[in-house]
């Protein structure tokens, strides 16, 4: 039986369009039709990466005297287990339990731009994390961002936003969260490109709930939703 997958990435790319147009059109065709695929992710996401960078070097890349490269960061959703993978130089954070724990998933603290895809060094980073209710949500980010913006400063945006509400959805409100970090690194005079992706998850919705639940008066028995200004 198939498991329950989700797919999310952000691909950065320098030098050109042709790299990350390639690993936003076949990346994900390269891991879940690995053999390897859905029995050992890790294991399927590391051969998939190589494949797809071998394939990219020596068939489009030299062919079309292209010099493209780009960095692919990746969230793999397999029924409870999530895998974050990066090639490159983006980042993942994660905010955990009401934005108390703010936890760098991916931190590039080894890696630089040329282990990137279209690179024949590339270097993969891979985590694994078992879902439960404490998960938030994730962020996503290219590096003009994390080198502009803390990671305290990025979850304290999303959490301000929910914070100070006024009839908006959970929807509406995550977009403008991400605007509102792209916009602090373009202030601080980021120069490069600005791709940022915010994924929630449970938490983030039932925090969101609680905060309506005290607006209207009700009464709520779970554990307190702690404003991100209290913490």
């Amino acid at each position: 039986v198939w498991p329950s997958c989700s797919f999310i990435a952000l691909y950065d790319g320098n030098g050109g369009s042709r790299c990350c147009d390639f690993l936003r059109d076949h990346l994900h065709h390269y891991i879940v039709k690995n053999p390897y695929f859905p029995q050992d992710p890790e294991k399927a996401i590391t051969t998939a990466f190589e494949k797809a960078n071998a394939y990219f070097m020596h068939h489009i890349s030299t062919i079309e005297n292209d010099t493209s490269i780009s960095s692919a960061l990746i969230l793999l959703l397999i029924n409870d287990n999530l895998f974050v993978a990066n090639c490159g130089i983006s980042k993942a954070i994660a905010s955990i339990n009401w934005g108390t724990i703010t936890k760098d998933l991916i931190s590039n603290s080894n890696n630089n731009s040329l282990n990137s895809f279209g690179c024949r060094d590339i270097k993969i980073e891979i985590k694994k994390m078992r879902m439960d209710n404490s998960l938030d949500f994730i962020i996503l980010e290219t590096s003009s961002i994390y080198n502009k913006v803390t990671n305290k400063e990025c979850i304290n945006i999303v959490w301000d936003k929910i914070n100070n509400s006024n009839n908006e959805s959970l929807h509406s409100l995550s977009g403008d969260a991400v605007d509102k970090i792209m916009k602090t690194a373009l202030e601080r005079k980021a120069n490069e490109n600005i791709s940022c992706v915010l994924i929630g998850f449970n938490s983030l919705e039932q925090a969101f709930n609680q905060r309506y639940k005290v607006i209207e008066g009700y009464s709520y028995k779970g554990r307190e939703y702690k404003p991100v200004s209290n913490i």
